[in-house]
C-alpha cells in the first residue's frame, strides 16, 4: 500500500504508519494487529510515566509478554525517547514490581535513598 494512502480512522481509533508494520504485526491475532510489545513501546513513547508503568505492568499480569521479549523489541529499535526509562522499569519488574504504584516506590523512594 503505498505511504500516501488516505485512510481516515474509526471512532475511537487512530491510525499509526509504520515502515516496520510486516515485522511488528501478530500473526495469530485476527484482525491484525501490532504484537502486544510494540504497542507497548509505541503508546509508552507518548503518554505519561505512570501510564506506561501501567501498560508493562498490565502486560506482565495477563502473561501476554515478559521482560526479556520487551527488551529485544527495544533493542530492535534504533531509537525511542523513553528507553533509559523503559530498561529501569523492566528492572524493577524484574525484582517483582507488579504495579505503578510499586515502581515509583522502587524508583524514587528505595533507590532515591539508598534503601535494601
Amino acid at each position: 500500500m503505498p505511504t500516501d494512502f488516505a485512510v481516515s480512522s474509526p471512532s475511537g481509533t487512530r491510525v499509526r504508519r509504520s515502515a516496520r508494520f510486516d515485522s511488528r504485526v501478530d500473526q495469530l491475532r485476527w484482525p491484525w494487529r501490532t504484537t502486544v510489545e510494540d504497542t507497548i513501546l509505541d503508546l509508552g513513547a507518548t503518554v505519561p510515566s505512570d501510564e506506561l508503568f501501567a501498560l508493562l505492568g498490565r502486560g506482565f499480569q495477563r502473561r501476554l509478554t515478559s521482560e526479556q521479549v520487551v527488551l529485544s523489541c527495544l533493542s530492535e529499535r534504533g531509537r525511542h525517547p523513553r528507553r533509559s526509562l523503559i530498561v529501569s522499569v523492566l528492572s524493577d519488574v524484574a525484582d517483582g514490581a507488579e504495579r505503578a504504584m510499586e515502581v515509583r516506590y522502587a524508583r524514587d523512594v528505595e533507590r532515591a535513598h539508598g534503601l535494601p
